[in-house]
């Protein structure tokens, strides 16, 4: 009960050529030593390392969508039913040529093996048994040996909280559920040099009237340090084929989650198109979004950003703001950073000192002349306080943990007034 398909000349095949086999055979015993060698739809464009992402050039033959599927042989038994051997799923694709991600599982057996790719007009399929029309072409491969550890912020398992206010310069209502985000952090470390940066997180609210898109700058590595060819970004488990997360015109590296936040969740069930900032507002969507940030050069972890790297909001284009900017649409160039973090280089510096802002840069950004911040991270999964209302209100021990510098109250997120808070 091999994998076999019927063959379609003008369809659902891989590369230039295709040839029939009635019962696919293992790797060394593959088709090759029956009709012609075929093997021509599929090249790998990267080594398979454990714990790393590899890339494989996949070409459509004829001229109809096709579903790709793939197996690979991780731990070297000689079949492909364990975890996570299903590697590509049910990927839908044009005819042509197609670069592909998938994830080299960390438990990786180090040592030659092999895998099988099928392509065809169905898009859930097994690595055997026979369907209609298609082809299986199988590649032997070799998997690497290597030494890879994790460096998680704040944990392999928890998120800290980043929090904006989005109406800069003004202060605004200061109840730090404009923009509410869970976020993680995970180094991926080979040899003692981090070789990828994965980050991962979900929106955990938003109660802005106005449209903010989401990005993360990586201080002091620059945009060309990055593998952009090997970004994958994912939205809700499910990868952006033809996104280019990786932004154009920055110097350092800045990848972009999403251009607009407000398109990422239902609005029926919120007031002003609110998102879990309200009595009541029970609105159960969920996103998530994890990105992999491959470097083309490996970093020592010492001379890596400083955690939580640089999470900001930036303005949705073509969407107006606050009474601060008129008529005006600043579009990209309106950014909100964590304290003393710059702006980027397609961000506007012009609104520092402007109304409510006191900043000096470069040292000091986004603060008033309180020194309270425009957007501040959190340890844990934190609640935001209820729409409209100001943080220190809802977390009263907050204000004394700012003006101190963050000596005293430390744990203030821990201490809310229950009916200020979003339950």
């Amino acid at each position: 009960n091999g994998a076999r398909h019927l063959i379609n000349y003008y369809n659902h095949f891989l590369g230039s050529s295709v040839d029939a086999e009635s019962d696919a055979r293992v790797y060394p015993s593959a088709d090759e030593s029956i009709s012609i060698s075929d093997e021509d739809g599929v090249l790998f464009k990267t080594s398979l390392t454990p714990g790393l992402d590899g890339q494989v050039n996949v070409v459509i033959g004829g001229e109809a969508t096709s579903y790709l599927n793939a197996w690979f042989d991780w731990n070297r038994d000689g079949d492909f039913n364990d975890a996570n051997e299903h590697a590509i799923s049910g990927l839908q694709l044009l005819p042509g040529s197609h670069d592909v991600l998938f994830r080299v599982p960390d438990d990786a057996s180090a040592g030659a093996s092999w895998s099988r790719f099928r392509v065809g007009n169905v898009a859930d399929v097994s690595n055997n048994g026979g369907y209609v029309y298609g082809e299986v072409e199988d590649y032997q491969i070799n998997i690497n040996t290597t030494n890879t550890s994790y460096l998680h912020y704040p944990s392999k398992n928890d998120f800290v909280t980043i929090a904006y206010e989005d109406m800069w310069p003004e202060v605004g209502d200061y109840d730090f559920n404009d923009v509410l985000i869970y976020y993680r952090v995970t180094q991926v470390i080979q040899n003692n040099k981090v070789v990828r940066i994965d980050v991962s997180g979900q929106l955990a609210a938003y109660g802005a009237d106005y449209s903010n898109g989401f990005a993360i700058q990586l201080p002091g590595i620059a945009r060309s340090q990055i593998n952009e060819g090997l970004i994958k970004l994912r939205h809700n488990g499910l990868e952006l084929q033809d996104e280019a997360p990786l932004e154009q015109g920055q110097s350092n590296a800045v990848v972009v989650i999403t251009e607009n936040l407000k398109h990422t969740f239902l609005k029926s069930n919120c007031g002003l198109s609110f998102y879990r900032t309200e009595l009541g507002c029970e609105n159960s969507d969920l996103f998530t979004f994890d990105i992999t940030i491959p470097l083309i050069t490996p970093i020592a972890p010492a001379a890596m950003p400083a955690m939580p790297l640089d999470p900001f909001i930036f303005g949705s284009d073509n969407r107006s703001r606050n009474d601060f900017y008129g008529s005006t649409m600043p579009g990209r160039a309106f950014e909100v950073h964590l304290a003393d973090k710059p702006v980027t280089d397609l961000g506007s510096d012009s609104y520092f000192g402007q109304h409510d802002d006191r900043s000096i840069p470069p040292s000091r950004t986004y603060r008033d002349e309180r020194n309270l911040p425009w957007a501040i991270e959190v340890g844990s999964q934190w609640t935001p306080a209820y729409e409209g209302t100001d943080i220190s209100i809802a977390y009263p021990e907050f204000i004394n943990f700012i003006l101190s510098d963050g000596t005293q109250n430390v744990d203030w997120f821990n201490h809310p007034i229950i009916n200020k808070t979003y339950q």
